[in-house]
């Protein structure tokens, strides 16, 4: 049962896509950075993404791909690891 429902989900998954195709949605790369503390996930928002490492999070501009600043708990603090971002009525979580 488990297989066959897998299965409807992803014919399901690609007829939904077709309808999308014919939309004309294209997604475009419009930069990449090499970002060393973003080894456990990225939070983006408007102006601004935040790389993300165990108990560190370094904000950079978006356009430019600069640091603009950085916080980082202490190394014997609470905080062992993040893990990711979600950035909400500009705030972190």
């Amino acid at each position: 049962m488990g297989k066959r429902l897998i299965g409807w989900f992803a014919v399901l998954l690609l007829v939904g896509a077709g309808g999308y195709a014919q939309a004309g949605s294209v997604l475009q790369q419009l930069a990449e950075f090499a970002i060393p503390g973003a080894n456990q996930g990225v939070g983006v928002d408007d102006k601004y993404f935040y790389a993300v490492d165990n108990q560190a999070i370094a904000k950079y501009d978006k356009k430019t791909g600069k640091f603009v600043a950085k916080w980082e708990g202490p190394k014997d603090g609470p905080i062992i690891h993040l893990d990711s971002a979600l950035l909400m009525d500009g705030k972190i979580y």
